[in-house]
């Protein structure tokens, strides 16, 4: 079965807010950014926390940004944030049970050409990630995307999703495969359908109450 926060992805009419928060949750963690980005149980207990201060249907597990970075040089699987976000995943698809959704959002196809793979590579590399993401207990796997992408398919990634009774969407438009998702800025929350993301990740210091405000308005 679907996980039910996500019922407004099974079956649109409705906001699935998921919001690009992580550095928030390292704040009401009081830890360091790149200790909290690497350590499963900081990780887990700031999502945990973030979930309990906001509400979302959907917490989001990994800096796509930062995930970019460390996979400039080396592959998504040997990123010391991407192992600590796995582990945190199956701790969290545990411990919040209904109460919000886990998801991971992995880097865009072009930034992985860019750093030197070739399409077929970093389509692979996706669909790897996406499916550990999901072994581990993701239920949604987002990836990023930009406004040129190489042509690759991450149709592979949307049936492993399925198999899981979860999803893989991209962030923005469709493409590869995979549905779109809705963007909402954190300052002029309104009514969206299908999954919400914030406008990029949150900084460090967001209003935790505006936030609370952004996942009531998106939901409708």
């Amino acid at each position: 079965m679907t996980h039910p926060q996500l019922a407004g992805l099974a079956a649109p009419g409705t906001g699935v807010a998921a919001p690009l928060a992580l550095a928030l949750a390292a704040r009401i963690q009081e830890r360091d950014w790149h200790r909290f980005l690497h350590d499963a149980t900081q990780l887990a207990n700031g999502c945990r926390d973030l979930v309990d201060a906001v509400s979302p249907n959907l917490i989001i597990v990994t800096s796509c940004a930062v995930l970019t970075t460390e996979t400039t040089a080396e592959s998504l699987a040997d990123s010391a944030h991407w192992s600590a976000a796995l582990e945190a995943v199956g701790r969290l698809s545990t411990s919040l049970t209904v109460r919000a959704a886990v998801g991971v959002h992995l880097p865009a196809p072009s930034t992985l050409v860019a750093a030197g793979r070739s399409t077929a590579d970093a389509q692979t590399e996706l669909t790897d990630a996406g499916r550990a993401a999901l072994d581990a207990g993701a239920h949604v796997v987002v990836v990023a995307r930009t406004d040129t992408e190489p042509d690759v398919s991450l149709t592979t990634l949307a049936n492993i999703a399925a198999f899981h009774q979860g999803f893989a969407i991209a962030a923005g438009n469709p493409f590869a495969g995979l549905p779109g998702s809705s963007t909402v800025a954190l300052d002029a929350p309104v009514p969206a359908t299908g999954l919400v993301l914030t406008k990029g990740e949150l900084a460090r210091d967001t209003d935790v109450s505006v936030l609370s405000d952004w996942v009531y308005e998106v939901t409708g």
